[in-house]
């Protein structure tokens, strides 16, 4: 099993550091940034086997709306760990996916390994996943949505 870092941020440099001290070169990846074609695509392949996005809320306040990168790795059947953070428990409620609260290392451990242990769980995820993106989040569900905003002048 391996771990892929996507994405860059200012403890990348000590991140590798403890990689590399623990001794988990071959275990730990970092892939930096990545065209959004080529996340995709590694998602289509199935590249993966779970999701997480641990995301935090910003020293100015800033909070996740509804992760883009979380709907498209349900919709791809890769089930996903997020933590509380701005609209992505209402994604993830029902079982879509595990919750875990912000800046907690160990949860979000245990949720990793409670997905990766537990068969039944994983396949019971991606099938709500996959239900709860196509009732809520296809396209045609959301153009019908903004039509009805629109005619109603809600939007």
């Amino acid at each position: 099993m391996v771990l892929d870092i996507l994405g860059e941020g200012p403890l990348q440099s000590e991140l590798e550091h403890q990689v590399r001290d623990l001794g988990l070169e071959g275990l730990v990846t970092f892939a930096g940034t990545a065209p959004h074609a080529t996340f995709l695509q590694r998602l289509i392949a199935g590249d993966w086997d779970a999701m997480a996005l641990p995301s935090i809320v910003a020293r100015d306040g800033d909070k996740e709306g509804i992760p883009v990168s979380l709907i498209e790795a349900m919709a791809c059947g890769v089930p996903v760990i997020a933590t509380d953070n701005g609209g992505i428990p209402e994604l993830l409620e029902g079982g879509a996916g595990l919750i875990v609260p912000e800046r907690d290392v160990p949860a979000l451990t245990a949720a990793m390994a409670r997905l990766m242990d537990d068969v039944p769980l994983h396949a019971a995820m991606i099938a709500k996943a996959r239900e709860r993106i196509e009732s809520e989040y296809d396209l045609k569900t959301v153009v019908d949505r903004l039509e009805r905003g629109f005619t109603r002048g809600h939007l």
